[in-house]
């Protein structure tokens, strides 16, 4: 456990490596719309938590409160001290502190890349984002899933699409791409989407054909990451589960290179 307002979702799952020297660690965040889901999924991105600890990571899985008992910001503030509580043992866990990643997908992307854009402490050396909400401003919750965005701050469709200054302030704090500045960690970004994609303006993912995991998220990210000048890729494809091997695939080299092999 790492909190104490609701020790059965503020906790984390925690696989450690039988080795001598201290091991790089992964913390990962479920994903389920913030409203459900659970830590502990060996199975989730393609089996990556496996390989993760086959190849000698330590692997954090972590819980956190969700909607609609806990709103906003809970949960960014539970993945804040789950890390803070991965640093704090990492001597005892014979995890090498310096070399930390983040990664999720869905709503775990969005509080991996919330959670990693903060300044230190928290600091990581790379994200991994699989299909993550990146910022609350440009969508609809009165698309397919929308129901996640409006139990995420307690609101109403119609208080979502026009809010007021208090509602516009939290969505703004609660946007990952709002944290991008030059100093922030590598970032991988996964979404399934038409691979010619150009911009985030593309009226096949944006406007209407906006949803909770559209491509426009990743878009937009990687437009604010060229800006700042910060290391990143991203992969967009339709059969992103299956192209280049797999995105998992993928995201074990980009891991390897900025973790280094354990």
């Amino acid at each position: 456990p790492y909190g104490a307002v609701d020790q059965e979702r503020q906790s984390l799952d925690v696989w450690l490596p039988d080795t001598g020297r201290p091991a790089p660690a992964v913390i990962e965040f479920h994903g389920g719309g913030w409203q459900r889901g659970g830590k502990g999924d060996l199975d989730a991105y393609g089996g990556l938590p496996r390989e993760l600890i086959r190849r000698g990571y330590a692997f954090v899985s972590a819980g956190y409160r969700l909607t609609p008992r806990a709103v906003f910001p809970a949960q960014t503030e539970d993945a804040m001290k789950a890390i803070r509580l991965v640093r704090g043992r990492a001597r005892e866990w014979n995890i090498d502190a310096s070399r930390i990643a983040l990664m999720g997908a869905s709503a775990g992307a969005h509080l991996a890349l919330w959670a990693g854009f903060q300044e230190q402490p928290e600091r990581v050396r790379c994200i991994l984002d699989f299909w993550g909400l990146t910022d609350f401003r440009v969508i609809s919750p009165r698309l397919p899933r929308g129901d996640a965005l409006t139990a995420f701050f307690a609101t109403s469709p119609g208080q979502y699409e026009q809010p007021g200054p208090e509602l516009l302030d939290a969505m703004r704090r609660a946007s990952p791409i709002e944290y991008v500045s030059k100093s922030s960690p590598p970032v991988f970004i996964v979404h399934v989407g038409p691979a010619d994609l150009t911009g985030a303006g593309d009226p096949r993912i944006s406007g209407p054909n906006t949803n909770v995991h559209s491509a426009k998220f990743g878009l937009l990210l990687r437009d604010r990451l060229r800006q700042a000048g910060v290391e990143h890729q991203i992969h967009i494809a339709p059969d992103v589960h299956e192209r280049w091997g797999g995105y998992h695939a993928l995201a074990l080299r980009f891991l390897e290179r900025y973790l280094g092999r354990p």
